[in-house]
């Protein structure tokens, strides 16, 4: 959901909610229900426990893809910047 905020809408999304990278706005502050976060980012809403990899978020704009997903395979490095840090996962 972090890469989807940051590719599709050039958002942040934290703790704290999401907030527009260009200008540094809040635009939702301290989301009550994690629907309320789906919802802004235009995904259709699942259980967490409907959730087992990156791939299970979908849009809700029928054949809308996160085409940046499309490269990655298994095994693969994936290099994602936290605020000033770096941070790494494995794609399992």
């Amino acid at each position: 959901m972090r890469l989807w905020a940051k590719q599709k809408f050039g958002l942040k999304l934290s703790d704290h909610g999401l907030t527009d990278i260009s200008s540094g706005r809040l635009v939702l502050k301290n989301p009550k229900t994690e629907k309320e976060v789906f919802d802004r980012l235009d995904l259709q809403w699942k259980e967490p426990t409907e959730r087992n990899n990156f791939d299970d978020v979908q849009s809700k704009r029928p054949g809308e893809t996160m085409s940046f997903f499309e490269s990655f395979k298994q095994g693969d490095l994936v290099k994602a910047v936290k605020e000033d840090e770096e941070d790494h996962a494995w794609i399992s």
